[in-house]
């Protein structure tokens, strides 16, 4: 038996349940296995060539284009997060290099990074994203106040506007904007996240865990906005512990093992057992 919102929206056999089944009426819609195909890629958005923050990682390369998402893979300890962080200017690199559109980078600090067009969405929203005890107003303006001031003044009607419309176009599920959001779920959490990160329009995106610990309609959300962010132009890399999440979402899998790149596949290439061998065995 399964409810949603208080109701009881179907009742079968276990023999007779399939994911399917079971998703569409969790969430009241169905749960597509994969999306739909066709973006066209554009120019190498950022490439990174021998770069090394060791002893997390070392020799990483590969390039990601416009309209592309490439997802990380890899067993827990590869270096996925590392090569994320060092990019972003959150690690110190100890070798390699950055090019962003072209230009090589060497950010001292995310302000740099941000202003350069990058958002990164860390693995730990709670640690590293959210001011858990502050109200859902603040978290989703805290990183563009500037465009929210007057005169160095904010102005609370501009800030409750762009709130109200940022939950509207995210679906945040919130009693108001001055509920304290750790008393949101973890799906509405990270949707106030990826508002944020996305409010300065950035060109390359980073997400680390995008779903992690949020229901699966949150999920479902996520994955649509990513893939809309693709579409429009965007570059996009999705690190995942979750091979389903990492099949359904790349266009191409670079696998990181023991700090190196074990293996780049193309999405044609791409299987769970491919990706598994990529990052478990010596080549």
């Amino acid at each position: 038996t399964v409810l949603r919102d208080g109701a009881r929206t179907g009742t079968a056999e276990v023999a007779e349940v399939d994911q399917g089944w079971l998703v569409a009426r969790m969430i009241g819609r169905g749960f597509e296995a994969h999306h739909a195909r066709g973006r066209e890629l554009g120019e190498v958005a950022l490439s990174l060539r021998g770069l090394s923050a060791e002893p997390a990682f070392r020799d990483v390369s590969f390039d990601v284009r416009r309209g592309e998402i490439v997802g990380m893979a890899g067993l827990i300890g590869a270096g996925r997060t590392e090569v994320a962080q060092t990019v972003f200017g959150l690690r110190r690199r100890t070798a390699g290099r950055t090019v962003l559109f072209g230009r090589e980078v060497r950010f001292r600090g995310p302000r740099a990074a941000v202003r350069a067009g990058l958002a990164y969405l860390s693995e730990d929203r709670k640690a590293f994203g959210l001011l858990p005890n502050r109200p859902v107003r603040e978290n989703v303006t805290i990183s563009s106040l500037g465009r929210l001031t007057r005169w160095g003044i904010l102005c609370p009607r501009r800030e409750r506007r762009v709130v109200a419309a940022t939950i509207a176009e995210f679906d945040i599920r919130s009693p108001g904007m001055e509920t304290p959001i750790r008393r949101l779920s973890g799906g509405n959490q990270q949707k106030v996240l990826l508002a944020r990160a996305l409010a300065g329009r950035p060109k390359v995106l980073i997400f680390d865990e995008p779903t992690r610990g949020v229901d699966i309609g949150a999920k479902r959300e996520i994955y649509r906005l990513i893939e809309a962010l693709a579409g429009g132009g965007a570059a996009v890399v999705v690190i995942s512990s979750e091979m389903e999440e990492v099949l359904r979402l790349s266009d191409k899998v670079v696998v990181l093992r023991d700090g190196r790149v074990a293996a780049e596949l193309p999405r044609g290439q791409a299987t769970e057992d491919s990706i598994m061998r990529a990052a478990t065995l010596d080549s």
